[in-house]
């Protein structure tokens, strides 16, 4: 609206600086010329809030995504614990470390494979004893280890079932090992967890 003033202004000047009329049949190209200027900026600035609402639904969009693709995995829990069981290779005395993967989910994680790393830095050991933990109504918190067909990895674990994946890692030896599991969802997502529950996704499962 201010440019339109601007512009009758000047059109007004014109007409007293050359004394004689306006060619006033030029007034509606003006104000055309004015309401553009007026409404060019105005539409640019609603494609701009338009560009950002459609950037903000995209990234919630993305955001809902990965929540739902990670709904499952979330459910996966990973613990390190002395055990008593040890690997068949293994010959020493004294407690080791053991893999503890929970199934919390609703639907079953398969190819289930766990790894233990002894010292900082280290490359990753394999070679578990691999278990079903099943919970002994006759000792108070205690549970039985009981083996699974032998193999690198535990081919299912179902609803709320607890695998244990005992290393011939010795406690005493190594306080700080740290252990770390990869799995597939039951929609075929791979995934790798610490036991710090750090969750991350994985692309393929080729290397373990």
């Amino acid at each position: 609206m201010l440019a339109v003033v601007m512009i009758l202004f000047h059109l007004s000047g014109l007409r007293q600086a050359h004394r004689h009329e306006v060619a006033w049949g030029d007034v509606p190209s003006w104000l055309t010329f004015g309401l553009l200027l007026i409404g060019l900026p105005v539409g640019l600035v609603q494609l701009n809030m338009q560009r950002i609402q459609l950037r903000d639904q995209q990234r919630e969009l993305q955001q809902s995504h990965l929540i739902l693709e990670r709904q499952q995995a979330n459910k996966v829990d990973l613990t390190k614990e002395p055990s008593d069981v040890t690997p068949a290779s293994f010959s020493l005395t004294g407690k080791v470390w053991m893999g503890v993967v929970t199934n919390g989910s609703d639907r079953p994680i398969r190819d289930v494979a766990c790894r233990i790393r002894h010292i900082s830095g280290g490359h990753l050991i394999s070679g578990a004893r691999i278990g079903e933990l099943v919970p002994m109504p006759a000792a108070q918190g205690g549970r039985s280890f009981q083996d699974l067909t032998p193999g690198p990895q535990a081919a299912l674990i179902r609803i709320k079932q607890t695998c244990g994946f005992a290393f011939g890692v010795r406690v005493n030896e190594h306080p700080t090992a740290q252990v770390i599991v990869r799995f597939t969802d039951d929609v075929g997502l791979h995934w790798e967890l610490d036991q710090d529950l750090h969750l991350m996704k994985l692309n393929n499962r080729d290397d373990w």
